[in-house]
């Protein structure tokens, strides 16, 4: 086994404003009133832990998230976001809101009227594709080139969706789509990053992740923290929201 060597970190915590507990709790209360909803497994790898010498590793499995379809922990926060946006433009509530509140014949029709607008170049389109499907609402999704006709395959078998490879890169590709839900009177952009004026979508995005936190939280022992956690970083989306949820709902003495 390859020998890792750690570093102290040259970062401090300082009194950055950590995501707030409350958040958390209304992510995952509204997780618990839908219907398809489960936690994926977090797996003890007793054997592996034992060979290598570890105390305990466990590996929380997200290619079990809600359908075999998707395969990946990026819908949680596309159908989280999503749901919010169609809360707030039907005049919801979002502290409090429930899954069986976006069914009902009046919100499904708000819902129909709304399409979101997404580049991708996967997971986070296959998301905010199964999430309009499942919220009877719309989604175009445009994929940079380059990306696989496969993948594209994936994302245009859901209903509700429109999906194209353009001949832009990544960057250009996010461009096109702001501009296509800036001139659609009821598109709204539902992009897995932020930039200087567009954060609040992209919050939401996040705080949906926060349900894999929240799972871990309660399918380990309290008196079994785990003192390192390993996660992909991307374009550090998913990171930076472990990291916040973390530090929101545990003891600092548990957070070094």
């Amino acid at each position: 086994m390859t020998e890792i060597q750690l570093i102290k970190s040259p970062f401090k915590i300082g009194n950055h404003p950590f995501n707030d507990a409350k958040i958390v709790k209304q992510v995952a209360n509204f997780y618990q009133s839908v219907p398809f909803y489960q936690p994926t497994p977090l797996i003890n790898l007793k054997q592996y832990a034992k060979k290598n010498n570890i105390g305990s590793l466990y590996v929380k499995d997200e290619s079990q998230r809600f359908s075999k379809a998707l395969k990946a922990f990026k819908a949680t926060g596309g159908l989280y976001a999503m749901a919010y946006c169609i809360a707030k433009q039907a005049g919801l509530s979002t502290k409090n809101l429930k899954y069986s509140q976006l069914m009902t014949p009046l919100i499904r029709k708000v819902a129909d009227q709304i399409t979101f607008y997404t580049a991708t170049d996967g997971n986070h389109g296959r998301g905010v594709a199964w999430a309009a499907e499942k919220l009877s609402t719309h989604a175009i999704v445009k994929m940079p080139a380059g990306s696989t006709k496969i993948r594209a395959e994936h994302i245009a078998a859901f209903n509700n969706v429109n999906v194209e490879i353009t001949d832009k890169n990544y960057d250009d590709t996010v461009q096109l789509v702001k501009q296509l839900a800036d001139k659609d009177p009821n598109g709204i952009l539902i992009q897995d990053m932020a930039w200087e004026g567009y954060t609040e979508i992209p919050q939401a995005i996040s705080a949906g992740y926060s349900i894999i936190v929240t799972e871990i939280l309660r399918q380990i022992d309290t008196d079994n923290y785990p003192t390192h956690i390993f996660l992909q970083a991307g374009v550090g989306q998913l990171s930076s929201e472990i990291i916040d949820v973390l530090y929101s709902l545990l003891q600092k003495d548990k957070c070094q």
